[in-house]
């Protein structure tokens, strides 16, 4: 494109290509081999479970802001790998939400999920703040 020319002399498809391509850039800009990904999230995760042997009720762990990264990290990660045509479609139909399969979530993470069966009033806002993130990132105009 031109010095001159702007997104808004593209049209609707050049720009879904666009933020396809921008959304398969970000996921592949971090190297995914599944068996190693998984020995980092448990690694990850075992150095969380370590770091107070998660003693206590799971709000008190979910406060703490280093488990609150790890699961904004661990989210995103699930979203950029096993949902980026849903965003795709969720942001081009204009809508607010993304459905998404707690079965498909709980395989892959499923500490992740027995803590959003318990406390889903503390792990909700972790999962919406980052898909916005995530979402905003790929199509920056997106509006809540």
């Amino acid at each position: 494109m031109l010095d001159g020319d702007d997104d808004e002399d593209m049209d609707e498809h050049e720009m879904n290509a666009m933020r396809r391509r921008r959304m398969r850039e970000m996921r592949e800009g971090e190297v995914y081999d599944d068996q190693n990904d998984m020995n980092d999230d448990h690694d990850d995760l075992q150095n969380i479970v370590d770091y107070d042997d998660v003693k206590g009720p799971v709000s008190t762990w979910l406060k703490k802001t280093e488990v609150q990264r790890f699961i904004s990290r661990q989210f995103e990660n699930f979203l950029r790998r096993f949902y980026e045509d849903k965003i795709h479609e969720m942001c081009q139909n204009n809508e607010q939400s993304l459905q998404m399969d707690f079965n498909d979530f709980s395989a892959k993470y499923p500490t992740l999920a027995i803590w959003l069966a318990e406390e889903p009033a503390l792990m909700l806002p972790i999962l919406n703040e980052q898909a916005y993130d995530l979402i905003t990132e790929v199509y920056p105009d997106y509006q809540k």
